[in-house]
């Protein structure tokens, strides 16, 4: 991992809108990394600096949001240097999960600093993990970002016996982490900023450990992890009682929680994909203008049968981001601009 890639293509939110970007950060970064103790002093008796995160807003379902964080450069680079001068201790402490298929990847030709997730990867390792199985776990873990505690980084790198034997930033890199961390947060120690690459591999090195952890005491662990969404295999409803109750327990000692709201409890086979997704996915627009205008009709009316049937799916988001690849007859642009713009009002709702 390098600085510079943590600066220029992780720093913002990649929600942020595209003339927003970070590269002229990378010009002044070796200057301020060569003078952080004056700019944000750490030793000594000089009064520690701190800053404030300005919030993002992006729309998320109807009328719910998510609400991104841009941290202060300063305290970016900060953190962003702690974490490429311990980059191979870091990578390292998370290839112990065994079920994680968001470890943490750096890729050249990334848009981002870390490469991003395969879903077509995990729903192929979740046909073939649950072979065999009974009973789907899947569970997730509440606000994650948000209710991460600063303080748990070190315990999650060192044992928590370690970390709470000293606080200092000297004693391991795992407290810098958590200074670092807390300093982008006007010194809070609940949660880090959602938006920023650093805070991806913050919670990897905590889901890690929790997964080590949980893979100690529950036999056999079969599953998936992809960031915070679990999909563990069970036997019979015993095995599966018995390891939801582990993982509550491994959580609790990490500070977290687990969102009930979206824990479900399934019969294997499970279905893989809505109805709504394969209907969309496979849907085809004709050339000749005058049949693709029958079909960019039937298109959006099925988009809006499926968001009424499926309220808490993103089914409208997808539709429109389908769009994208779509090349449309010039007789029929205002149509399709009337029904988007209709579609993005009533998203909104």
């Amino acid at each position: 991992m390098k600085i510079n890639s943590l600066i220029t293509k992780g720093y913002f939110p990649e929600e942020l809108l595209p003339p927003f970007t970070s590269e002229d950060l990378e010009i002044v970064s070796t200057e301020v990394i060569k003078n952080l103790d004056n700019l944000d002093p750490i030793t000594g008796k000089k009064k520690k600096v701190f800053s404030k995160c300005i919030s993002y807003s992006t729309p998320k379902i109807k009328a719910y949001r998510r609400n991104l964080s841009i941290p202060n450069p300063l305290h970016y680079i900060r953190l962003s240097n702690s974490i490429v001068e311990n980059w191979t201790e870091i990578a390292n402490h998370c290839k112990q999960s065994k079920i994680s298929l968001s470890r943490i990847k750096t890729g050249i030709k990334s848009n981002r600093a870390l490469v991003k997730p395969s879903f077509e990867e995990a729903n192929r390792e979740r046909i073939i993990w649950s072979t065999g199985y009974r009973y789907l776990l899947e569970i997730d873990i509440a606000k994650c970002y948000n209710s991460i505690y600063t303080h748990s980084i070190p315990w999650a790198l060192h044992t928590k016996a370690v970390a709470k034997s000293s606080r200092s930033r000297s004693s391991n890199y795992g407290n810098a982490l958590d200074e670092d961390c807390r300093k982008m947060q006007d010194g809070q120690t609940i949660g880090i900023p959602i938006g920023p690459d650093s805070s991806r591999i913050i919670s990897e090195v905590i889901l890690s450990s929790i997964d080590s952890e949980i893979e100690k005491q529950v036999k056999y662990l079969t599953g998936i992890r992809v960031i915070d969404d679990y999909h563990l295999y069970f036997r019979s409803q015993g095995d599966l009682e018995i390891g939801r109750s582990i993982i509550h327990k491994t959580l609790k000692d990490f500070e977290l929680e687990l969102n009930q709201s979206k824990e479900r409890l399934l019969d294997l086979p499970e279905i893989m994909e809505s109805e709504w997704f394969s209907i969309l996915r496979d849907f085809r627009f004709r050339n000749k203008w005058r049949y693709q205008r029958t079909d960019v009709i039937a298109y959006f009316d099925l988009s809006l049968i499926y968001t009424n049937r499926y309220p808490d799916d993103l089914v409208l988001t997808y539709a429109m981001s389908k769009l994208k690849a779509t090349v449309f007859s010039p007789q029929n642009w205002s149509i399709v601009q009337s029904l988007m713009l209709n579609a993005l009002i009533r998203e909104s709702k």
